[in-house]
């Protein structure tokens, strides 16, 4: 009975409603935290592969992405040394400015030229 009254409650005026609603972003936030908490945990692992030179490992741009995900920006370098580069940029998920910072270059078809790494700076 005391349950009964309870949904009775919410559902006045459509609480119950908001509630649902509350109740779905919270459950698309633990999501959104999961995604990131990947894509870290991949930009992690390709720091360890920049650090220790083992990046030819990866020798095409299917290969880098399987293995460490999608590049938070995808830039065409065509006012730079070789128009035809294509620059990757990883870093963490939801550190924009002070974060560990890795590109990758690709030729236009695809295969791996190289790679900048750039700590992230000490304070």
């Amino acid at each position: 009975v005391l349950l009964s009254f309870t949904f009775l409650g919410c559902s006045r005026d459509g609480r119950m409603s908001r509630l649902m609603v509350l109740k779905g972003l919270a459950s698309e936030q633990k999501k959104i935290n999961k995604t990131i908490e990947a894509h870290d945990k991949k930009f992690e692992k390709l720091l360890e592969v920049v650090k220790s030179n083992t990046l030819g490992k990866y020798p095409t741009m299917k290969k880098v992405r399987v293995e460490f995900g999608d590049p938070i920006l995808v830039k065409r370098d065509i006012d730079g040394p070789k128009p035809d580069m294509i620059r990757w940029l990883y870093r963490r998920s939801t550190e924009y400015f002070n974060s560990d910072k890795v590109y990758v270059y690709f030729d236009v078809i695809g295969n791996t030229l190289g790679h900048e790494y750039y700590p992230r700076e000490s304070k």
